[in-house]
This record gives C-alpha cells, sequence and structure tokens, in this order.
C-alpha cells in the first residue's frame, strides 16, 4: 500500500532538509545511497550503485535520530549516472518508484512530506509581486508553472490537446489528453504538480496519436509516469494506439 490516501493537504514533492542513510539490496548486490527527495510515490537516492533498469530493490531507510529504520520496496523508474542529460543538480543516483510500503513506513513518510514543505506564501504577499518574484527567479517556459494564472496565460480558452505535467523542470510524470478543455484539465492539477507543457490539437485521431506517442516515449509504459496505465481511446471511437499497432507488427 502507497501513500494515495494522504490528505489533500500533503505535498506531492519534497526536497528532504536532512539527508537519510539508505542501504539498497537488489537481486545481484547490496550497497549504501542517501535518500535526497520524497513524493507520495517514490523517492530520488543518490548511490554509486549500479541497478539495471526497472530493477526491483529493497531499501532500508535509516532514522538517525530515532536509532532505527523503515523499510520499502522499490523499482527504479529513471537513472542519472552524471552523464549531463538531466538539467538539475542532483548527484547519480537513481528515482524509485514504490512497490509497497509498510504502515510504520507509511507514517514516517507522510511526517516528512509534511515537516519538510516548503513554507507558504504569506497571506497577505501582493500577486502582481509574487509573479515578477517568480519571473526574475526562474527562465520562461515552457514548461510553464502550473499556477492558475500561468495556466490562463499560456492556454487557448476552450480548446482540446496533450499535455505534460511534471514535479520540476527535468523529469517529465504525468501525459495527459483533454477532448474539451485543455486550460481547465490542466488548472485542477494546480498543487499536484508545479509545471506543464501543452499542445493544442482540434483533431482528435491526432490528438489520441499524440499522446499516446508521449506515453510510450516518457516511459508510461515502463512504470516511468505517475500514470501507469495505457491512454483509453476517446469514448465512442475505436481508434488504436499507433505505438502499439506499431509495435505488434514486427
Amino acid at each position: 500500500m502507497l501513500l494515495g490516501n494522504m490528505a489533500n493537504s500533503t505535498p506531492s514533492r519534497v526536497d528532504l532538509t536532512n539527508k537519510f542513510p539508505v542501504r539498497i539490496r537488489s537481486i545481484f548486490n547490496t550497497d549504501k545511497g542517501t535518500l535526497l527527495n520524497l513524493s507520495s510515490t517514490g523517492a530520488y537516492i543518490a548511490t554509486p550503485m549500479l541497478l539495471l533498469p526497472q530493477a526491483q530493490i529493497k531499501l532500508q531507510i535509516v532514522l538517525r535520530e530515532e536509532k532505527r529504520w523503515v523499510e520499502a520496496e522499490a523499482v527504479v523508474v529513471w537513472e542519472n549516472r552524471g552523464t549531463g542529460e538531466r538539467r538539475d543538480s542532483l548527484p547519480p543516483g537513481y528515482g524509485l518508484r514504490f512497490l509497497d510500503l509498510p504502515a510504520e513506513t507509511r507514517s514516517v513518510f507522510q511526517t516528512l512530506l509534511t515537516n519538510d514543505a516548503p513554507a507558504p506564501v504569506p497571506a497577505l504577499a501582493a500577486p502582481e509581486a509574487e509573479a515578477a518574484s517568480a519571473h526574475h527567479s526562474e527562465p520562461d517556459g515552457p514548461p510553464y508553472r502550473l499556477r492558475a494564472d500561468v495556466v490562463e496565460a499560456h492556454t487557448p480558452e476552450k480548446q482540446a490537446g496533450i499535455f505534460v505535467l511534471s514535479y520540476d523542470r527535468t523529469q517529465e510524470a504525468r501525459v495527459g489528453r483533454a477532448d474539451e478543455d485543455l486550460r481547465s484539465t490542466i488548472a485542477s492539477f494546480e498543487g499536484e504538480y508545479g509545471y506543464f507543457y501543452c499542445e493544442t490539437i482540434e483533431n482528435l485521431e491526432e490528438r489520441y496519436a499524440r499522446e499516446c506517442e508521449l506515453f510510450h516515449r516518457l516511459g508510461g509504459d515502463h512504470l516511468q509516469l505517475d500514470n501507469a496505465e495505457h491512454p483509453a481511446a476517446p469514448e465512442g471511437s475505436d481508434l488504436k494506439c499507433p505505438v502499439c499497432v506499431s509495435e505488434e507488427a514486427t
């Protein structure tokens, strides 16, 4: 069981203030690492250990102050071996998706997600000052900040299309399709994801094909996205995924 039933106020991902030592065990070997960030579905662990894609591993996360550890089972969903392809500053390691979390581990992770969350923006902060600060603190998109005013500025009203959501600027986390209103669909994910990219596609067949292409290209069929299920064909249509059809033909 994972953390999907946590309160909506719990942040989706946090960079941990305290870095937790981790003992990593795969079917082939054992090594050490450091837990750097955590989300409701996975984590990033820095380690020199070599792991195969989709490797299933067992973790022992050491809680030094409490002189104990908690355990978790996870699968490797993406790799960062310091090749320069990633634009963030994470040391070499792996992005993980949790497979199973004991109740004790879920409780610890929920506390970490709550206590290590960034401080909220003061309620009286002027919206224009916040916007100006955001404009100067990071480059313009895409991807764009997933915030109501930004979504409104960069998506057309009442248009269909596809979208990609992410927690940060470097790792896509969800692919989706909006058959009626792209703007409102993306806006509904505010607070759950940090950034978005979108494309307006009027033709239904082209829109579904593009969604399927992105789903496969970004690793959704290998559990590298939050939405692990293959995109469903539009209701009432007999459209088929062009990627799956091509793979079946070969």
